[in-house]
């Protein structure tokens, strides 16, 4: 009997690792509107209590800490006044152990002053599944362009 529970209970813990699709992206969904209503505190509380790698567009953002994602938010929150994330578009996932990887294109609209844009954002990220659910562990995004793909330029000789 003691066996069976056991069983039962291992099965019920790794079933509570288990990521489904939705879980995925629910955790996007709330990473990315954190970030457009500037939250500091409840994008850091996401984050994995170790391993922590966030890399941005600029070659000097890269943190390893809480306190180092925590400061850089704040420079990345003065650049604009307001924002919002579109439609999240495909997600390219993969799940392996405890950690699950997910590639996807959104919208990104800021506002400064007067003056909107809208770019295309690419991200990579990688989580932890928790107890407390999915943790962000590894993050890096970049603005993809339609018109440099290394399928268009030419080849060099040598």
């Amino acid at each position: 009997m003691k066996k069976l529970v056991l069983i039962v209970l291992f099965a019920f813990a790794v079933d509570s690792l288990h990521a489904s699709e939705g879980d995925l992206r629910a955790r996007i969904r709330q990473m990315l509107d954190l970030y457009a209503s500037k939250d500091v505190s409840g994008l850091t509380g996401s984050l994995a209590d170790e391993d922590i790698l966030l890399m941005g567009s600029d070659l000097r953002e890269v943190c390893t800490t809480r306190e180092q994602v925590g400061r850089l938010l704040q420079q990345d929150f003065s650049q604009w006044d307001s924002a919002s994330f579109g439609p999240v578009g495909a997600i390219f996932s993969r799940n392996s152990g405890d950690l699950v990887t997910a590639f996807f294109d959104v919208p990104f609209t800021f506002h400064k002053g007067l003056h909107g844009q809208t770019v295309a954002l690419r991200f990579a990220t990688v989580w932890r599944k928790t107890s407390e659910g999915l943790k962000l562990v590894q993050i890096m995004n970049a603005v993809p362009t339609g018109q440099s793909s290394a399928n268009a330029a030419p080849i060099p000789e040598h």
